[in-house]
């Protein structure tokens, strides 16, 4: 089957459903973790993350920007539901809503971080 592309908002918008929660849920391709996937100037992205361009005009190319969900469902696209912010928030938001736990074999948070503690400093 051949992709097609997202080419500007409405064309994002035409493939969400509304959902009872407020949720603007993607209803094409998801992955592993059913964040929805798009097309978009020559690559596949999450859909969120494209909204956000859109929305929000966030670099998609700046790896150390996130894209928050406040809503906390992956495959939701709505403008209201999204905060853009650093990894270090998200990873903070994740933790605190119990999303995310401290690594295997122990660890701390300290300020949007994990840290490993490998027997000192702990």
């Amino acid at each position: 089957m051949r992709r097609k592309p997202v080419h500007n908002l409405n064309d994002l918008l035409s493939h969400g459903k509304r959902m009872e929660n407020g949720c603007l849920e993607w209803q094409r391709a998801r992955n592993w973790a059913n964040y929805g996937l798009v097309y978009f100037k020559g690559k596949t992205r999450k859909a969120h993350r494209v909204a956000a361009y859109f929305l929000f005009g966030t670099d998609l190319n700046n790896m150390r920007i996130d894209v928050r969900h406040t809503c906390d469902n992956p495959p939701c696209f709505e403008k209201e539901h999204l905060i853009p912010g650093t990894k270090s928030a998200n990873t903070k938001d994740a933790f605190l809503k119990g999303r995310r736990k401290l690594p295997k074999g122990g660890g701390r948070y300290m300020e949007g971080q994990f840290y490993r503690s490998w027997g000192r400093n702990k």
